[in-house]
């Protein structure tokens, strides 16, 4: 019985080990997002899909399989963070977002990222952001080691 033990002790603590993470904060209408729903890595070369890399997201940490972020550390396709995201608002209305970020390769080997997302429905953030096109439904800013972006 202790041997089993012990191995399956070893199986857990080498398939944890398997995965990398990164230091990474995500921010929606500026509280921390703590629940993403679905969250995956695109990688595409055109419009061609190549792969969904699955991840795993706690505020502070993004992390993946050690061998997909070698992928996409190696090579130069377009990536997107994608998600989906749930709020209940404190008069009990809820809210349903899906966001398909562009990221870089470079994401995953700074020191750290703050991903800020504004929602354009609420109207503090269409005021701040009224430069964007009509039917904008988000804006996001990153903030990384490497410094400051604006985009979307």
């Amino acid at each position: 019985m202790v041997f089993f033990l012990f191995i399956m002790t070893f199986q857990l603590s080498n398939a944890q080990d398997n995965w990398k993470s990164s230091d990474f904060i995500i921010c929606i209408d500026e509280e921390f997002a703590y629940n993403l729903m679905n969250p995956f890595i695109i990688v595409k070369k055109g419009d061609n899909i190549l792969k969904r890399i699955k991840i795993r997201y706690q505020p502070g940490g993004l992390s993946m399989n050690s061998d997909d972020h070698y992928f996409i550390t190696h090579q130069d396709y377009d990536l997107f963070l994608t998600f989906n995201y749930e709020y209940w608002a404190q008069n009990g209305k809820n809210y349903y977002y899906s966001y398909d970020i562009k990221v870089g390769k470079f994401f995953f080997d700074t020191g750290f990222v703050i991903l800020k997302i504004y929602n354009m429905d609420k109207k503090k953030y269409k005021r701040r952001f009224r430069s964007l096109e009509k039917g904008e439904t988000y804006i996001y800013e990153l903030d990384t080691s490497n410094g400051q972006m604006l985009r979307k």
